[in-house]
């Protein structure tokens, strides 16, 4: 099957659930600091939610096993200004944003677009420094800076793989990938300081 990364000129983390009663959960012009959750330090967003975020500040958060700041199961429409600095994940994915398809459901997983947000010094033990994306639903990343984000197996900045064999497509245009590193398999399976598509 064949990926495609779109590179539209030059360009970190979340995690969601998606089933039953649809609801709305939007988060404006909020801060999360210092906050600790197994998996989503700040939040999780369920599969039945949909949702914005915009202008609001993710800093130092920890999820136990996945998503630093974000743990996503639901759809994000879209992510809108802000940061997010310094959130880690410290035994799986996505130092700052976590988004997988849990359920199947279609639209599960999804983060339409992510634009004018930094995501800087974020990190996960194993992949998506910055984001990790789990799901069958295309991203746009429009003027974001992604600057010395880690992880320890693969995609320094991003990480996106693929859902029941397909994967998505990502729309990367005006944004800067800076100083970000990650880990390797010693089969060379892993890996992407940058960007790891699967």
């Amino acid at each position: 099957m064949t990926r495609k990364l779109y590179l539209l000129t030059s360009c970190t983390a979340l995690s969601f659930l998606l089933a039953g009663t649809v609801s709305a959960r939007d988060v404006i012009n909020e801060n999360y600091s210092g906050k600790t959750n197994q998996a989503g330090g700040a939040f999780t967003f369920e599969p039945s939610e949909i949702s914005k975020i915009e202008n609001s500040s993710f800093e130092n958060n920890t999820g136990i096993s996945t998503g630093g700041a974000i743990q996503n199961q639901g759809n994000i429409d879209y992510i809108k200004g802000g940061k997010f600095v310094g959130n880690k994940s410290l035994n799986g994915g996505g130092g700052a944003i976590y988004s997988q398809n849990f359920t199947g459901t279609e639209n599960n997983g999804r983060i339409g677009s992510v634009s004018n947000v930094l995501f800087s010094g974020n990190s996960a033990t194993r992949l998506g420094g910055a984001i990790f994306h789990l799901s069958q639903q295309d991203i746009k990343i429009d003027s974001c800076v992604f600057e010395n984000n880690s992880a320890g197996m693969g995609g320094g900045a991003l990480n996106s793989g693929q859902y029941n064999g397909t994967g998505a497509d990502i729309y990367i245009k005006n944004s800067r990938f800076t100083d970000n590193t990650s880990g390797y398999i010693s089969d060379g399976g892993l890996g992407g300081g940058a960007l790891r598509l699967d």
